[in-house]
């Protein structure tokens, strides 16, 4: 986001990918449209007016995403115009199914031209998008890598991260007024894994204040 004052929000989390002139409404405008297609819609005790609603809020909601794009990348635009699309459609299958206008059709081939309908749809939506998707998914798999990377060389480090702790208690062990305490569970602990090296064993502890001799 490169808003000057949204790039530095604490809040930023919530509107990270939208375009700076909806950031304050979006995610609210759409959590409502959802709670209204979810929740809004037992308010109805009737098909008509479950459909009806359902449709009002559908279309809408796909004129509004359409003419204004809210999103600063067209591959999540038109992933949302999807999800939009394919709400619609759901609608249009329930009217389809409820009017009982294909009685004399097998329901089979009339599904069959409806998921026709939806894969050319879904084509013609996310095909362009397709090398952007691909560019995000290569990010996404290379920071996977790069972290899985880091943890190994975490891992691998970690019997020299226990020497250099154990040659600092030596260390504190000599100065006068500390006292070092030693973990003995971790000492045996890491005799059984083979670790060797430095007499000062383990995780330990120290406190000032002691008699200095």
């Amino acid at each position: 986001m490169k808003e000057p004052v949204l790039s530095v929000s604490p809040l930023q989390s919530l509107f990270r990918g939208i375009q700076p002139q909806y950031a304050a409404y979006f995610e609210v405008a759409d959590m409502t449209r959802r709670l209204a297609l979810t929740c809004g819609t037992m308010v109805f005790t009737s098909l008509g007016h479950f459909v009806l609603f359902s449709l009002s809020v559908a279309m809408l909601s796909l004129v509004a995403h359409t003419q204004l794009l809210p999103f600063d990348t067209k591959l999540m635009d038109n992933i949302h115009s999807v999800a939009h699309w394919q709400t619609l459609l759901a609608l249009i299958v329930l009217l389809v199914r409820d009017a009982s206008m294909f009685e004399d059709s097998e329901y089979e081939a009339v599904g069959f031209v409806l998921l026709s309908i939806n894969i050319l749809m879904l084509s013609m939506l996310l095909v362009p998008v397709a090398p952007q998707f691909k560019a995000e998914l290569a990010k996404v798999i290379e920071s996977l890598s790069a972290s899985a990377s880091h943890v190994r060389s975490t891992l691998a480090a970690a019997p020299d991260m226990v020497q250099v702790s154990m040659s600092m208690n030596e260390r504190l062990s000599i100065i006068p007024g500390v006292r070092v305490f030693n973990n003995p569970s971790f000492r045996e602990r890491r005799g059984r894994g083979g670790g060797g090296g430095g007499g000062g064993g383990g995780a330990s502890g120290c406190s000032g204040g002691g008699d200095s001799e």
